[in-house]
């Protein structure tokens, strides 16, 4: 039997065959491109939805507790119970904080640090033991926040020095 040469049609047919099939190749890896960047889009923009809701409830929690605060910083006298809410609400715009940072977007909020020497400022004017105080923000913040929203020189500056080795045992303990 006799083999054909291949003709010289079939040649160029098959040159056109191999650019189309190189350019479906092309066309499916843009398609699948912009699926993704499509995807990264919607998650992006879900994101910041999200971001957006945290921070109007993070901004609520500061009102909210600078108001509790304001309020407390009226009374003549009080006792731990009046602060559990208000750490509570501490406790809850830590938890938003956490939310905001793991987006990976900026955290708008008042200093921890600043509601927190309020609340210390307020137990000390109401002759509060500190051994009060510093057990609530445990129980409540647990100790790995109060310690971290806590500092020596807030216990320092509103109860003297040595709160901060009773500070410390309470974190302990």
């Amino acid at each position: 039997m006799k083999r054909k040469k291949p003709s010289k049609k079939t040649e160029p047919y098959k040159r056109v065959e191999e650019k189309l099939e190189e350019l479906s190749t092309r066309i499916s890896r843009i398609e699948n491109n912009l699926s993704e960047i499509e995807e990264k889009t919607r998650t992006s923009f879900q994101d910041y939805l999200r971001y957006i809701e945290l921070i109007a409830k993070n901004i609520y929690f500061d009102i909210l507790i600078e108001d509790e605060l304001n309020r407390l910083s009226k009374l003549p006298s009080g006792d731990t119970s009046l602060f559990h809410k208000v750490i509570s609400n501490i406790q809850k715009k830590d938890e938003i904080r956490s939310q905001i940072i793991a987006l990976r977007m900026g955290v708008v909020t008042l200093p921890f640090n600043f509601q927190i020497r309020v609340l210390l400022d307020l137990s000390k004017k109401w002759n509060l033991p500190f051994e009060e105080i510093g057990s609530c923000l445990i129980e409540k913040l647990g100790k790995e926040e109060a310690k971290r929203l806590v500092g020596n020189d807030d216990i320092i500056q509103y109860y003297g020095e040595d709160m901060v080795s009773i500070w410390e045992s309470l974190l302990e303990g």
